[in-house]
């Protein structure tokens, strides 16, 4: 007995410090990643002349993309007397700023849903500044989110049931204690899949609270692991956060944009168009940005070629690095950020969605994340009530091809490319 229990003791400390020197191998290999990639932006000559402080205010700028970073761009060029041409291959601004005008539920009044850009929170310094200068109102929300996985419900609005607590709530109770310790360099340079890895944390525990709560901040449960460790606990913190495991009685710490984020997009652009400065081409998808001596060429879909001295790439990462010639240290870096696309339909089918899994959710509850009876992953959230239309039933979910929704109770369908 004396021999059986010291080999498991043995055993034990073999365990504890062999998991010790496999994330310390990890992580001074993660490391040595990220100052090779530092190594080869700094050396790249290319990049050397990309920001300066010389230049032709006569100049006209190009910004290539009209989304939420794009229109930014131009109204601060524009208000600051350059002129701009600003490129989009859309038929609409706003880019991931979609806005749904809803006249179904009620056709004596317009709904806007917000069916992109959601929520914003206090770290939206510069969205929020926006919000002011232009008086769209900014209402609090919560992240409430719920999740069916593994055969079991789960929801962070409500207090843990009797026969949950004590599965999870001592691992909530751990993770919120890291979550309040200080700020921790090291953490940041750890990938979240070793961190909760090295610390114990069970699977079930990261898939039904933590991928589920983080699913509706990325819109993807796919990179959750990759993330730096200290940025995902900083999701979590009480106040400067955006969301929560066990904190029902908690503060708003999202706000949505009344009326729609694209509405606030739509009123910079016309005052942009009050400087004189601004030129808008819709509809013209730019295939090429490539150096050319002193400036840039820029090559459209329909065969234009524009040369302009400075350019604005405002551009997901995946379509500027396909974009953009040249430079190869810099397409590689690009190469790190990956997107995944999923389908995104605006809907009415309870069935496949929230009747699968959810019957314990409450009016609490406003995000739904988990799979239906055919193994088909969703998130979906209750737009209409998001957005503070209380009776509205109409529901935005985020899926694969394998989720087969009644085409029949369909509004919308679009496909989002997201990082």
């Amino acid at each position: 007995a004396v021999s059986g229990q010291y080999s498991r003791h043995l055993l034990m400390r073999w365990a504890r410090f062999g998991r010790r020197y496999i994330c310390g191998a990890l992580l001074l290999g993660h490391v040595a990643l990220l100052v090779f990639f530092l190594f080869l932006y700094y050396w790249d000559p290319a990049s050397y002349d990309m920001l300066n402080g010389d230049y032709d205010g006569d100049d006209t700028v190009a910004v290539v993309g009209a989304g939420a970073s794009g229109i930014s761009a131009s109204w601060v060029l524009t208000h600051g007397g350059r002129k701009v041409h600003l490129y989009e291959e859309l038929h609409y601004l706003g880019g991931h700023s979609f806005t749904y005008e809803e006249t179904d539920e009620d056709p004596n009044e317009v709904r806007y849903y917000d069916l992109g850009f959601i929520f914003n929170n206090e770290k939206y310094e510069q969205y929020r500044a926006f919000s002011r200068r232009f008086d769209n109102t900014l209402i609090a929300t919560q992240l409430n989110t719920s999740s069916a996985m593994h055969g079991k419900y789960w929801d962070n609005a409500n207090p843990l049931p009797q026969e949950t607590e004590n599965e999870l709530g001592d691992e909530i109770n751990r993770f919120m204690e890291f979550v309040h310790q200080p700020e921790d360099g090291f953490r940041y340079l750890v990938p979240f899949g070793i961190w909760v890895w090295y610390h114990g944390f069970s699977e079930e525990f990261i898939d039904r609270c933590i991928k589920s709560t983080l699913t509706v901040l990325f819109v993807t449960k796919f990179g959750v692991m990759k993330q730096s460790t200290q940025a995902i606990l900083d999701y979590f913190k009480f106040g400067e956060g955006f969301t929560h495991l066990q904190d029902q009685n908690a503060e708003a710490k999202v706000w949505r944009t009344e009326n729609g984020s694209q509405q606030m997009w739509m009123k910079s652009i016309d005052d942009s168009f009050g400087t004189g400065n601004l030129d808008v081409f819709l509809n013209s998808s730019v295939d090429v940005v490539e150096r050319d001596g002193g400036g840039w060429t820029i090559k459209l879909g329909s065969g234009v070629v524009a040369t302009y001295k400075q350019v604005i790439i405002a551009l997901p990462a995946n379509v500027a690095q396909r974009v953009v010639k040249g430079g190869f240290f810099r397409y590689t870096l690009t190469r790190q950020i990956d997107y995944s696309t999923a389908v995104v339909s605006l809907h009415h089918d309870y069935g496949m969605t929230l009747g699968q899994g959810f019957t314990q959710a409450n009016e609490r509850v406003l995000y739904y994340v988990g799979e239906n009876e055919d193994g088909a992953f969703h998130m979906t959230g209750t737009i209409g009530r998001i957005f503070g239309r209380m009776d509205s039933t109409v529901l935005l979910t985020v899926h694969d091809e394998d989720l087969k929704l009644d085409e029949s109770l369909v509004k919308k369908r679009f496909y989002w490319s997201h990082h």
